[in-house]
């Protein structure tokens, strides 16, 4: 396994933890305790900024993918036309 692997594997799981924390702390406020409200939003938009990194570097991985793939179905290898 690869460092760069590890370590979104890591922030992942750090990611998980810290949304499972807030909605504990969106359902306790609901009932009435907890934070206060500005602490609330300011979770919920570090929740959604931490989803937007993780989305970004899947989008990155599958768009790395793709331009392989089609480079294979054009004849390229390593940046060169085959053959040429």
């Amino acid at each position: 396994m690869e460092a760069k692997e590890l370590f979104f594997k890591v922030y992942y799981w750090i990611l998980i933890a810290f949304v499972i924390f807030v909605i504990i702390q969106v359902i306790r406020k609901i009932f009435g305790g907890s934070w206060s409200i500005e602490e609330l939003t300011f979770a919920l938009v570090a929740v959604n900024v931490g989803f937007s990194f993780a989305l970004l570097a899947h989008i990155h991985r599958v768009d790395t993918k793709i331009t392989k793939h089609l480079g294979w179905h054009n004849g390229y290898k390593n940046g060169k036309r085959n053959g040429k």
